[in-house]
C-alpha cells in the first residue's frame, strides 16, 4: 500500500505540473506508472528510516505526517528524474525537511503518531539483558 496517491500529489502541485513531470511519452496526461515509481521510491526511503521505530512497515493505516512526507519526496523524485539537474528550490527544501523529520523519528527525538489500529498491534522492544543490571536481585530484595 502506497503512502500517498496521485490525488494527494495534486494537493501540492497542479495537474499541468504533474503531467509535465510524469508524461514521458507526451500523451498529455499523468503517467500513473511513472508517478507510482516515484511514490514507491519515496516510500522505500521512509520505511528505511522508520523501520526501527515501528513493528511493521509499510504502515497501515498511514499517518498523515507520513503521507505528506511521501508526497513531498515523490515530487522531488519526479523532478530529479525529469529535469536531471534542476529541482526547484522549494521542492529541494521540502525534501531536506522531510529527511530531517525522518531522522528525528529514527533517532527518537520526534514521535510518530501512529493511528490506533497500528498502535494496538505494536510491541515494546528493548536491548537490555539481565546482565545489564547494576544491582542484583538479591541486593534489591533487602529493601
Amino acid at each position: 500500500m502506497a503512502y500517498c496517491t496521485v490525488n494527494d500529489l495534486l494537493k501540492f502541485v497542479d495537474e499541468k505540473t504533474l503531467i509535465e513531470l510524469s508524461d514521458l511519452e507526451n500523451s498529455g496526461s499523468i503517467d500513473a506508472s511513472v508517478v507510482g515509481e516515484a511514490i514507491e521510491t519515496a516510500d522505500a526511503q521512509i520505511d528505511g528510516y522508520i523501520a526501527n521505530r515501528v513493528t511493521a512497515v509499510p504502515l497501515n493505516p498511514v499517518p498523515v505526517l507520513i503521507s505528506k512526507i511521501s508526497c513531498k519526496m515523490a515530487l522531488h523524485e519526479l523532478y530529479s528524474n525529469r529535469t536531471m539537474a534542476f529541482v526547484p528550490e522549494a521542492i529541494s527544501g521540502w525534501y531536506k525537511e522531510c529527511l530531517r523529520v525522518l531522522e528525528a523519528i529514527r533517532n527518537g527525538k520526534m514521535q510518530l503518531l501512529v493511528p490506533a489500529a497500528v498502535a494496538g498491534d505494536s510491541e515494546y522492544r528493548i536491548n537490555k539483558t539481565s546482565g545489564d543490571q547494576i544491582f542484583p536481585k538479591k541486593e534489591l530484595d533487602k529493601f
